[in-house]
């Protein structure tokens, strides 16, 4: 839509008319992220409350449905890459966010790292130099996942704080060790979220049977065997599996990440209990996705 229409739509906005400001209101949503813009600076240069609240609201709206959609592609699409799943969880509380900012942060912790690597580097001695750059060097520190802490559960203020829980120091850690040269998977342990590295020759599956190791950024990147971790969990009388092993799909890892922020919300407070309904909200369209469910936002 030309900018002069949609400045038009803009200050109908305005009406009295309640009926004319719904109609109004439905066809900017319509519009997108287009008009954010325009409505943004409406905001800024009005000097009516009542109508910037309002405007706020739509721009609010905008944002919304923008995170709703995007979402719903990436658990359509093949990749499911963990750290854009999880960018667009950031952006919903942060719409400014763009992958560049979040680049902005982490490629020089990539660049520390490449410095160190060579061709003749075994992937455990790989793991150990990402260690030493992201824990020691850059001060990572993990924040357990039942803190009232939001930031820790948004990548991007994880790499502003350099504090995240278990499922987000991973995706980070992941998504730098990718960019190395090294394949991490997500892996959906019980009780703790950790990387897995299998031998994928011959297209094997990534599954327990090809685990070479895990890696856990909950603890400054222990490694840990297929065996250890069966101990870990038989002395703890903890049920096991063969899929506890295998690489979990995106989708699966941003749902434990949201799981946990909804129960990290104060419910006493009106406002908290609003955003731990909209995280309910995004982890329903996940679900969804998984499960072929009609539930696309409209």
């Amino acid at each position: 839509m030309a900018e002069h229409k949609i400045k038009a739509l803009i200050s109908l906005l305005d009406d009295p008319n309640e009926d004319i400001f719904i109609k109004v209101k439905e066809k900017i949503i319509l519009e997108g992220v287009d008009t954010l813009p325009d409505l943004k600076r409406a905001v800024i240069e009005s000097d009516n409350i009542y109508f910037r609240n309002k405007v706020k609201k739509i721009i609010k709206q905008i944002n919304v449905k923008y995170i709703h959609d995007e979402l719903w592609k990436w658990a359509e699409s093949k990749e499911k890459d963990m750290f854009f799943g999880h960018f667009l969880l950031a952006k919903y509380r942060n719409p400014a966010l763009t992958l560049d900012k979040l680049n902005d942060k982490i490629n020089p912790i990539i660049n520390d790292i490449r410095n160190e690597l060579n061709v003749y580097l075994t992937a455990i001695q790989q793991i150990k130099i990402i260690n030493n750059i992201f824990f020691e060097k850059y001060g990572f520190t993990a924040i357990p996942a039942d803190s009232s802490d939001q930031d820790t559960f948004y990548i991007d203020t994880v790499l502003n704080t350099k504090k995240g829980n278990d499922v987000t120091l991973a995706v980070i850690y992941q998504h730098i060790a990718l960019q190395t040269g090294l394949k991490l998977y997500g892996v959906n342990f019980t009780r703790i979220f950790l990387l897995g590295f299998f031998d994928e020759r011959d297209n094997k599956s990534i599954e327990k049977e090809n685990a070479l190791f895990y890696v856990n950024p909950f603890y400054k990147g222990a490694v840990y065997t297929v065996p250890e971790l069966v101990s870990y969990y038989e002395s703890n009388k903890t049920i096991i599996s063969d899929y506890m092993f295998h690489a979990a799909d995106g989708v699966d890892v941003l749902q434990r990440n949201l799981l946990l922020l909804m129960n990290s919300f104060p419910q006493k407070f009106e406002e908290s209990k609003y955003e731990a309904e909209y995280i309910k909200l995004l982890s329903i369209i996940l679900h969804g996705s998984k499960k072929n469910m009609p539930l696309k936002p409209k």
